[in-house]
């Protein structure tokens, strides 16, 4: 009796957690401090994390907090590094759950956006694990986006090195596609139609 109690409290904790991740976004999207919303919710996830260091669900959360801090730029680089140390314990885990390859695929798209030398590099990383998101669910929509995205990125960057995007071009198209065929919405229409005039 006492394991099924535990559990449903760490659920609950974790579900707490999210929903306090989400009310800081919604303050950082407002230009208002998220860090307390952020650090109450690290707390709650890491007491779970500390009765059930197998809890997937919560070390899933723990990394989304620490990409959204990234994405605030509050320590960028120190926040993607606790985001990829999460995912790989989670895919340490079970490595198919497919949150955490995008999440993965997130650090480092967050990375080659943000670097230069090797913004390639890093690239080919958010790509092999957005593909492996999809592997794991092929009807991850926000995976095909998300490669069809760092496809688009690759290209650009061998654009702006004289090569040829064309090729990622193709294929951030056909994954957008497949993205708006599983979910149909406005921002990934807009932006297929915004590669296609490139």
């Amino acid at each position: 009796a006492e394991a099924p109690r535990q559990a449903n409290e760490q659920d609950a904790l974790t579900r707490h957690a999210a929903i306090l991740h989400r009310q800081g976004r919604g303050r950082a999207e407002k230009g208002q401090d998220p860090t307390a919303d952020y650090g109450e919710a690290r707390n709650l996830l890491e007491g779970v994390l500390r009765g059930n260091p197998a809890h997937t669900r919560a070390r899933c959360e723990l990394a989304a907090i620490y990409l959204s801090q990234a994405k605030s730029d509050r320590d960028a680089e120190g926040d993607l590094r606790l985001a990829e140390i999460e995912c790989e314990r989670i895919l340490r885990i079970d490595d198919t759950v497919s949150i955490a390859w995008r999440m993965r695929g997130e650090v480092h798209h967050i990375r080659a956006e943000r670097r230069g030398e090797d913004a390639l590099e890093r690239a080919r990383v958010a790509e092999e694990s957005y593909s492996r998101a999809i592997a794991a669910d092929p009807k991850f929509h926000r995976a095909w986006m998300d490669r069809a995205r760092i496809r688009a990125l690759r290209g650009r960057v061998l654009k702006s090195q004289g090569g040829d995007p064309m090729p990622d071009f193709r294929l951030a198209e056909s994954d957008a596609t497949e993205a708006l065929r599983l979910h149909p919405n406005a921002g990934s229409r807009k932006w297929l139609e915004q590669l296609r005039r490139e």
